[in-house]
C-alpha cells in the first residue's frame, strides 16, 4: 500500500522541493495551526491570491486576499476551527491520500503547479468535509528555495 505522506518525487529535484512547501510544510503546519511552520515559504512582496469559492458562478470569484496577512488571517482561522472537528479518520493522512500536484510547468526561476483535493474526509456523527478543488500556485525560486508566489484558489473540480 502506497504510503502518501512520502514525497513521491526524485530528492532535490525542483518537483521534490515543491512538494515539500505546497503538501508537506502546508499540511503539518494547518494542522499544528502554526503559521511559523510554513512563513518561510511564501514571498510577501507583491503576493495575492484570487478565491474562486469551489463554485462556477463566476460572480462569486475574487481577489480576497489581496496580501500575504489577509491569506495569512484566513488560513489561521480554517486551521483552528479544523482542530475542532471530530474526525472519523485520521485527518491528516486523509489530506494526504486526497491532495496530489499535477501539471508542474517550471520555467527557470518561475514555476506554476496544479495542487488537487479530491475525496473527502469522513466526520463522526455529521457529513463528510467534501474537498474537491484545484489550485494554482505561483511559485518563484529564490537562493534555492521554491517560494509562494501567489494563487487562483478553490476553483471546483
Amino acid at each position: 500500500m502506497k504510503n502518501h505522506t512520502i514525497n513521491p518525487f526524485v530528492a532535490a529535484t525542483s518537483e521534490y522541493l515543491i512538494w515539500e512547501t505546497l503538501l508537506k510544510n502546508d499540511f503539518e503546519g494547518f494542522l499544528a495551526n502554526r503559521w511559523d511552520m510554513v512563513a518561510n515559504d511564501y514571498l510577501e512582496e507583491g503576493f495575492f491570491g484570487i478565491d474562486f469559492g469551489k463554485t462556477a458562478d463566476t460572480q462569486q470569484w475574487g481577489l480576497n486576499f489581496p496580501s500575504l496577512e489577509s491569506y495569512k488571517k484566513q488560513w489561521l482561522i480554517d486551521a483552528a476551527n479544523f482542530q475542532q472537528i471530530n474526525f472519523a479518520v485520521d485527518p491528516r493522512l486523509r489530506l494526504y491520500e486526497l491532495c496530489y500536484l499535477e501539471q508542474f510547468n517550471i520555467q527557470g526561476e518561475t514555476a506554476l503547479v496544479h495542487k488537487v483535493f479530491d475525496g473527502d474526509i469522513p466526520v463522526k456523527k455529521q457529513e463528510a468535509i467534501v474537498m474537491k478543488w484545484r489550485s494554482l500556485f505561483l511559485l518563484r525560486k529564490v537562493a534555492k528555495q521554491w517560494k509562494i508566489a501567489g494563487f487562483c484558489g478553490y476553483i471546483k473540480l
